[in-house]
């Protein structure tokens, strides 16, 4: 993801992204989110969603068999309640990107070759006509 887009999440939701700062041997959000533009709505609306949540960060946000992984660090002691609905909200949100292009954001499908990726059409012609 492009760094501006990553500062303006940081900005917005520093409780959420409080890891970032944390070297690796304690959290990977030292790394930074490591998916594509099209997955910042998706993000920020699940920053939006678990932003009411006292006492959770992330510790690691990337793709993964071309879709989107979030763990999380919960404070000691969380409910049941609250742990079971932030699991939901994540599992929700790990869906949609399954369809969602991960470089531009419109309705894409699962991709392979290398990596499984999802992407649009337009986004998967232009990547192959790269490779030519």
């Amino acid at each position: 993801m492009r760094q501006e887009l990553e500062w303006k999440l940081y900005e917005k939701y520093p409780s959420l992204f409080i890891e970032q700062s944390l070297p690796a041997t304690k959290s990977l959000m030292c790394f930074g989110p490591c998916y594509g533009d099209g997955w910042f709505d998706i993000i920020e609306r699940i920053c939006g969603e678990l932003n009411g949540f006292e006492g959770i960060s992330f510790c690691q946000i990337k793709q993964k068999f071309g879709s989107l992984r979030i763990y999380v660090t919960y404070r000691e002691n969380v409910p049941k309640s609250e742990y079971e609905a932030v699991e939901s909200i994540l599992e929700k949100y790990e869906i949609e990107s399954g369809k969602t292009c991960e470089d531009c954001g419109k309705p894409g499908k699962m991709r392979s070759g290398g990596w499984i990726t999802v992407r649009c059409d337009e986004c998967e012609n232009k990547r192959n006509s790269k490779q030519s």
